[in-house]
């Protein structure tokens, strides 16, 4: 449903970035919380880059075919290519309703080509034990961070999940704290164990909430930043620790499901705490172990639960 101010805009031949916010806007009330997100995080590289080139007019300049090429030379050196056909994605479906809700006539962007690239076991990047410590001891700018990400790596929740999780997700069966909650992507429930390091990570947190006064206390246990701040944050904390990976949520996933495989969990039960669309992608991990050799962890995950 359009807006009302949008409704009442005429048909124009161009487009600028005060017309992509009002889009933005008038769609905040169709879609979830994370695709929001996603979209303003690609607004504020492009925001960037317009500041670069318009200065203080940057919300009211024309947005042309070249402006677009030179954005898509302007990722190429501030984001990996994967996330560069990201943002450009999020760009082009804006332009495109752009014209859809006849705001304008064509837009200025024309879809990139998805080269197809074959995933293989080689594909997935993961902490080994040794760069777990590692990066463990150093500092992150932005603590909350630090933790969601060192809680991925105990649970193997995907950041949208990490995102959405609420203390209600926290739960107790038969003596042991799981988290039990739906996948955001996939709807799948998850529930998977928590070890004591996940444990301590959500105590901490816990006392903060609970210091809070009532009207701030809204049941989630992360208020993390958009993701460009966090991509931001995880690449310092990676340069300060000095490892060679490239950090992301997804990394830290990886982690989770390696140690997982190494320390003796089954495929199946991977499957159900990953929330896993099939066996072959619990088999990538495998894989993995296949290839390189990963330390099992056993004692640090208590994977062995009793």
């Amino acid at each position: 449903m359009k807006s009302k101010d949008m409704a009442n805009t005429k048909k124009y031949r161009t487009i600028n970035y005060k017309l992509l916010e009002e889009i933005t806007e008038s769609k905040k009330s169709r879609v979830s919380v994370s695709t929001i997100k996603g979209i303003l995080a690609a607004l504020e590289l492009f925001k960037n880059f317009l500041i670069t080139q318009f200065g203080e007019s940057y919300r009211t300049n024309v947005i042309t075919s070249e402006i677009c090429n030179q954005f898509s030379d302007y990722l190429d050196n501030v984001v990996k290519p994967s996330s560069k056909r990201t943002y450009q994605q999020r760009l082009i479906a804006l332009f495109s309703e752009a014209v859809d809700q006849n705001l304008i006539e064509v837009r200025p962007m024309r879809k990139c080509p998805q080269p197809q690239i074959k995933q293989s076991a080689n594909d997935i990047v993961y902490l080994t034990k040794s760069e777990m410590q590692k990066l463990f001891r150093v500092p992150c700018f932005h603590n909350e961070t630090k933790n969601a990400f060192v809680l991925a790596c105990y649970t193997g929740l995907s950041l949208g999940d990490i995102e959405s999780l609420e203390w209600s997700h926290i739960v107790f069966e038969n003596g042991q704290m799981m988290i039990s909650k739906k996948s955001v992507k996939q709807g799948k429930e998850l529930r998977i164990p928590l070890v004591s390091s996940s444990k301590k990570i959500l105590k901490e947190i816990k006392q903060e909430y609970d210091a809070l006064p009532d009207n701030q206390k809204d049941g989630k246990i992360f208020h993390l930043f958009s993701r460009t701040i966090l991509g931001k944050d995880l690449a310092k904390w990676q340069n300060d620790a000095k490892i060679t990976k490239d950090l992301t949520f997804n990394v830290a996933r990886h982690t989770f499901g390696t140690l997982a495989v190494s320390a003796g969990v089954s495929l199946y039960t991977l499957v159900k705490w990953m929330g896993l669309g099939s066996f072959d992608s619990a088999m990538e991990y495998v894989n993995i172990l296949n290839t390189a050799h990963q330390d099992s962890d056993i004692s640090a995950l208590e994977f062995v639960l009793s």
